[in-house]
Protein backbone atom coordinates (compact mmCIF):
# COMPACT_ATOMS: atom_id res chain seq x y z
CA UNK A 1 0.00 0.00 0.00
CA UNK A 2 2.52 2.58 -0.16
CA UNK A 3 4.59 3.86 -3.47
CA UNK A 4 8.18 3.42 -3.79
CA UNK A 5 10.51 4.90 -6.29
CA UNK A 6 13.79 3.45 -7.08
CA UNK A 7 16.36 4.23 -9.54
CA UNK A 8 17.46 1.13 -11.11
CA UNK A 9 16.09 -2.77 -10.88
CA UNK A 10 15.90 -6.15 -13.11
CA UNK A 11 15.68 -3.92 -16.28
CA UNK A 12 18.60 -2.30 -15.96
CA UNK A 13 20.80 -5.62 -15.62
CA UNK A 14 19.04 -7.72 -18.76
CA UNK A 15 19.88 -4.19 -20.77
CA UNK A 16 23.46 -3.54 -19.63
CA UNK A 17 24.45 -7.27 -19.29
CA UNK A 18 22.07 -9.00 -21.84
CA UNK A 19 21.54 -6.45 -24.71
CA UNK A 20 24.67 -4.61 -24.33
CA UNK A 21 26.40 -6.99 -22.74
CA UNK A 22 26.19 -9.86 -24.62
CA UNK A 23 24.67 -12.47 -21.88
CA UNK A 24 21.56 -14.06 -22.21
CA UNK A 25 18.75 -11.75 -21.40
CA UNK A 26 16.26 -15.04 -20.80
CA UNK A 27 18.90 -16.32 -18.36
CA UNK A 28 18.95 -12.55 -16.49
CA UNK A 29 15.18 -12.20 -16.26
CA UNK A 30 14.95 -15.54 -14.87
CA UNK A 31 17.69 -14.86 -11.94
CA UNK A 32 16.34 -11.30 -11.51
CA UNK A 33 13.01 -12.81 -10.79
CA UNK A 34 14.71 -15.94 -8.44
CA UNK A 35 16.61 -12.80 -6.69
CA UNK A 36 13.40 -10.64 -6.12
CA UNK A 37 11.02 -13.58 -5.45
CA UNK A 38 9.43 -12.38 -8.27
CA UNK A 39 8.69 -8.93 -7.93
CA UNK A 40 8.35 -6.41 -10.38
CA UNK A 41 8.10 -2.33 -10.43
CA UNK A 42 4.42 -1.39 -11.32
CA UNK A 43 5.94 0.89 -13.80
CA UNK A 44 9.22 1.62 -14.93
CA UNK A 45 10.24 4.62 -16.76
CA UNK A 46 13.25 4.65 -19.23
CA UNK A 47 14.42 7.65 -20.37
CA UNK A 48 14.56 7.79 -23.97
CA UNK A 49 17.66 10.32 -25.35
CA UNK A 50 20.40 9.62 -27.90
CA UNK A 51 24.19 8.65 -26.26
CA UNK A 52 25.49 11.46 -27.89
CA UNK A 53 23.48 14.15 -26.25
CA UNK A 54 23.79 12.64 -22.88
CA UNK A 55 27.24 12.36 -22.84
CA UNK A 56 27.06 15.93 -23.93
CA UNK A 57 25.01 16.52 -20.80
CA UNK A 58 27.19 15.17 -18.35
CA UNK A 59 28.52 17.98 -16.55
CA UNK A 60 31.58 15.27 -14.99
CA UNK A 61 34.58 13.20 -16.29
CA UNK A 62 33.00 10.09 -17.84
CA UNK A 63 33.31 7.03 -15.36
CA UNK A 64 34.15 3.51 -16.22
CA UNK A 65 30.94 2.80 -17.47
CA UNK A 66 30.47 5.93 -19.40
CA UNK A 67 33.96 5.39 -21.43
CA UNK A 68 32.38 2.45 -23.03
CA UNK A 69 32.21 3.05 -26.90
CA UNK A 70 29.39 4.80 -29.11
CA UNK A 71 28.52 1.07 -30.09
CA UNK A 72 27.88 -0.38 -26.57
CA UNK A 73 25.62 2.55 -25.92
CA UNK A 74 23.39 2.04 -28.88
CA UNK A 75 22.89 -1.24 -27.91
CA UNK A 76 22.24 -0.02 -24.17
CA UNK A 77 19.46 2.04 -26.03
CA UNK A 78 18.19 -0.54 -28.66
CA UNK A 79 17.73 -2.59 -25.49
CA UNK A 80 15.71 -0.36 -23.46
CA UNK A 81 13.48 0.34 -26.48
CA UNK A 82 13.22 -3.22 -27.17
CA UNK A 83 12.13 -4.31 -24.03
CA UNK A 84 9.69 -1.63 -22.99
CA UNK A 85 8.10 -2.57 -26.61
CA UNK A 86 7.55 -6.30 -25.08
CA UNK A 87 6.32 -4.66 -22.47
CA UNK A 88 4.12 -1.55 -22.68
CA UNK A 89 2.20 -1.72 -20.02
CA UNK A 90 4.97 -1.90 -16.94
CA UNK A 91 7.88 0.78 -19.49
CA UNK A 92 7.14 3.56 -20.30
CA UNK A 93 9.43 5.51 -22.73
CA UNK A 94 9.77 9.55 -21.88
CA UNK A 95 11.58 11.30 -24.38
CA UNK A 96 14.68 13.27 -22.40
CA UNK A 97 15.39 15.29 -24.98
CA UNK A 98 13.58 18.68 -23.73
CA UNK A 99 14.70 20.64 -20.75
CA UNK A 100 14.25 19.02 -17.51
CA UNK A 101 10.96 20.62 -16.70
CA UNK A 102 9.46 18.91 -19.68
CA UNK A 103 10.33 15.84 -18.88
CA UNK A 104 9.64 15.97 -15.37
CA UNK A 105 6.06 16.86 -16.37
CA UNK A 106 5.72 13.59 -18.28
CA UNK A 107 7.00 11.35 -15.78
CA UNK A 108 4.46 12.58 -13.29
CA UNK A 109 1.61 12.60 -16.40
CA UNK A 110 2.67 8.65 -16.17
CA UNK A 111 3.11 8.25 -12.17
CA UNK A 112 -0.07 10.21 -11.85
CA UNK A 113 -2.05 7.88 -14.54
CA UNK A 114 -0.22 4.64 -12.40
CA UNK A 115 -1.27 6.02 -9.03
CA UNK A 116 -4.56 7.30 -9.85
CA UNK A 117 -5.79 3.97 -11.46
CA UNK A 118 -4.59 2.60 -8.03
CA UNK A 119 -7.03 4.91 -6.34
CA UNK A 120 -4.38 7.00 -4.90
CA UNK A 121 -5.67 10.56 -5.25
CA UNK A 122 -3.14 12.77 -7.17
CA UNK A 123 -3.58 16.18 -8.91
CA UNK A 124 -2.09 17.44 -12.69
CA UNK A 125 1.32 18.41 -12.99
CA UNK A 126 1.88 22.15 -13.01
Amino acid sequence: GEVVVSDRFTLANVVYQGHAGGLSGDELWRVGAFATGGLEPDLTVVFDLSPGLAAARRNRAADRMEERGEEYFAAVKRGFTFEAGMRPDKYRLVDATPDADTVQKAVRREVGRLLAARGWAVGEPA
